[in-house]
């Protein structure tokens, strides 16, 4: 509940970094993820993705995978008004990333420990909304290589609140800073299912009409030494209709 919700420190060291990164005529990005290390996974505080038997959805780093509701948006609306303030005083545009904001990949905390019975699409707000657009529950999926076939509503809804909530930001954002940019990381390697590559890629909202830059991320392509996929990955925003000199591929090297 704080405001503003990034502490002094932080915003302090930013600014700082921000200043001397423009001295040198360097752009830059500030990124934020779903994430958070001390959220509060409270059904009341209603902010925690959540597993089809009610659990918050924790990742090993650790930190609180936030959900598309209400709450949530409240929060991250001021996260990112609050970067791009500090942007505008280092003399910058502001430019933001949306760094990861999507459903959680897996039911558990990474691709090969499975501790939970689905995906973690199951918040109150979500079930909520979802049983009040088609009438029924949400299907139990349980993990991300389901068939997206027999869950069609399901795959319309999903990425529509991440949609939903990547354009509200903008807005909010921009209501105070008009020349505001945004971009999105997409992870490849975690969505290579079907059912993720759906579920977490709103088509309509994350166009070249609403996004500076689409980039691409390949942690496990790069591990992998697969050059095929890493390929496919560097390709991926030109099919989306991102121009070659508005999308990056970030090929991450190991970090040893």
């Amino acid at each position: 509940t704080a405001t503003p919700r990034i502490n002094r420190a932080a915003r302090d060291w930013t600014l700082a970094f921000f200043t001397a990164l423009r001295s040198y005529g360097i752009d830059a990005t500030a990124s934020f993820s779903m994430e958070l290390q001390n959220g509060d996974d409270s059904v009341a505080t209603g902010i925690a993705q959540r597993y089809p038997n009610g659990n918050p959805a924790w990742l090993t780093t650790p930190a609180l995978q936030t959900n598309f509701g209400p709450a949530s948006l409240a929060f991250w609306q001021q996260v990112h008004s609050d970067m791009a303030s500090v942007m505008a005083r280092a003399g910058m545009s502001p430019y933001l990333q949306f760094g990861e904001v999507q459903w959680w990949y897996f039911p558990g905390p990474t691709a090969t420990v499975v501790t939970e019975p689905g995906m973690p699409f199951y918040d109150t707000y979500t079930t909520g909304a979802f049983q009040t657009a088609y009438g029924r529950p949400m299907a139990v999926i349980p993990n991300q290589n389901a068939d997206p076939g027999p869950l069609a509503q399901e795959c319309a809804f999903l990425p529509g609140l991440i949609g939903a909530f990547t354009s509200a930001i903008r807005d909010f954002v921009r209501g105070s800073f008009p020349n505001a940019r945004f971009e999105v990381l997409y992870p490849t390697d975690v969505n290579d299912t079907a059912l993720n590559q759906i579920i977490n890629f709103p088509v309509d909202d994350w166009t070249p009409s609403n996004l500076a830059c689409l980039k691409t991320e390949n942690f496990t392509y790069t591990f992998e030494r697969n050059l095929d996929k890493a390929s496919q990955s560097i390709q991926l925003p030109a099919r989306h209709g991102f121009r070659s000199e508005e999308h990056t591929s970030e090929l991450q090297s190991l970090r040893h």
